[in-house]
């Protein structure tokens, strides 16, 4: 039956290049959903997997069959920038999966793609890299809105990552992270000094929702906008949550609030008991120095 084998082109986003078989299969079969480059065999052919990045494996069944083989696999050692689009590609927004395990989401992930919101696509993300070859230092950002809060779409989390000399903030739920005006990947203290201007995102995969999914359908703000909105509706979600700015460290959160929210300190603290408010100073300081 017709198969095929392909990575994922990082240049025109979610079109695919194929991988032309080798030989007859003599090298190791796939392991889990993270794969050192090399040469590996598929139903019994050799492809040369050296290239880093996301990969898809297709083998067409018919009715009666059950899936047998194929998936994803992410083919990573070390470009940092590969593996997050290949995160942002394999979770499409939904809840499907929230709460489960971080293995067995992992393990989830080599047949179908994740289903979850913002807080458990970072935490599967962070643990990816953890277990991975070439791993780098990650932590946990949150933003939160200081104009309009609602009691339920209040916040954002996100990932920031120490790569090539710098932490930088990554949006794995809107597919995207963010640059200044340069092209320098900011991070969540050069976002937040961005204000009032947004600062330019850089798109790393197709923005994707579980339409089939109630519990984070069309009545979950951002689901909407990542759905239905154009690019100035979901610009206008994420401004309405970066206004007030949060690291997480040692179980607790620190937020600084910055000028225009300072009132907001008691409202902050009453989210959450492990939510704490810094100064800007003591907050660059804690983590930015």
């Amino acid at each position: 039956m017709t198969q095929y084998i392909a990575r994922f082109d990082p240049v025109n986003l979610g079109a695919v290049i194929p991988v032309p078989p080798l030989t007859s299969g003599s090298g190791p079969a796939f392991p889990g959903l993270l794969v050192y480059p090399g040469i590996y065999s598929y139903n019994g052919v050799d492809y040369d997997m050296t290239e880093q990045g996301l990969y898809v494996f297709h083998h067409p069944h018919t009715p009666e069959q059950q899936w047998r083989d194929g998936g994803w696999r992410i083919v990573y050692a070390g470009d940092f920038y590969l593996l997050m689009q290949a995160v942002a590609t394999l979770c499409v927004y939904g809840a499907k999966h929230n709460g489960l395990s971080n293995t067995i989401k992992t393990n989830t992930a080599r047949s179908t793609k994740l289903s979850m919101q913002c807080g458990d696509t970072i935490n599967w993300a962070r643990h990816l890299v953890s277990i991975s070859t070439h791993a780098f230092p990650t932590r946990i950002a949150r933003v939160l809105t200081a104009l309009t809060p609602n009691g339920w779409d209040e916040g954002h989390v996100l990932l920031e990552a120490f790569v090539d000399g710098a932490w930088r903030l990554w949006d794995l739920a809107f597919d995207r992270f963010y640059v200044s005006s340069k092209g320098e990947h900011l991070s969540l203290l050069e976002y937040a000094d961005s204000s009032p201007v947004s600062p330019l995102s850089v798109t790393i995969a197709k923005g994707q929702v579980d339409n089939g999914n109630d519990e984070a359908g069309i009545h979950c703000p951002a689901n909407a906008a990542l759905q239905w909105g154009t690019e100035e509706r979901i610009q206008e979600w994420l401004d309405d949550k970066f206004q007030i700015f949060g690291l997480d460290s040692n179980g607790l959160t620190y937020w600084y609030l910055p000028q225009g929210a300072e009132d907001r300190a008691s409202w902050v603290l009453g989210l959450d008991p492990s939510y704490r408010v810094v100064s800007r100073e003591t907050w660059i300081q804690m983590f930015y120095q």
